[in-house]
């Protein structure tokens, strides 16, 4: 059977216990751009606003063979059609139906406000997108998207 990827989520961070569990700290359902770097733009006239991107992708996957190679990454594109790959990580399977995985994402991006829209985090396995993530990209103090 080939590895799957079942679930992609994204969080602030993530972290491994003693017991073997994987700790998810703050899942992230959209970005937040301050106000103030909004009033910035408008008052220096800068051409736009920079953004860091810093989360960690929490993937479960499913279906490997013990012992089996394979390859994890990811691609973020920002709202201007800029795209940036992450490292690719080369892992083995090691036993058992499923597993879990992570990517870290850190990448910054710059936008004007016009540009407000959506970050797309792809996730591929083995070089073959197998997952995407839409993230909102949202001026603070307006509501996220139902």
């Amino acid at each position: 059977m080939a590895i799957e990827i079942l679930s992609a989520m994204l969080a602030k961070e993530s972290y491994g216990a003693h017991d073997g569990k994987l700790h998810i700290v703050s899942p992230v359902t959209s970005l937040t751009v301050p106000k103030q770097a909004f009033e910035e733009v408008k008052a220096t006239g800068k051409k736009g606003i920079q953004t860091d991107v810093n989360l960690v992708a929490v993937l479960v996957l499913w279906g490997g063979s013990p012992d089996e190679q394979y390859t994890l990454t990811a691609a973020l594109t920002g709202p201007t059609g800029k795209t940036v790959a992450m490292p690719v990580q080369h892992k083995v399977w090691a036993g058992g139906d499923g597993m879990t995985g992570t990517i870290n994402i850190d990448a910054t991006f710059q936008f004007n406000e016009s540009g407000l829209g959506m970050f797309k985090f792809k996730f591929l396995l083995n070089g073959t997108s197998r997952a995407e993530i839409r993230l909102p990209i949202l001026k603070e103090g307006d509501a996220p998207p139902s």
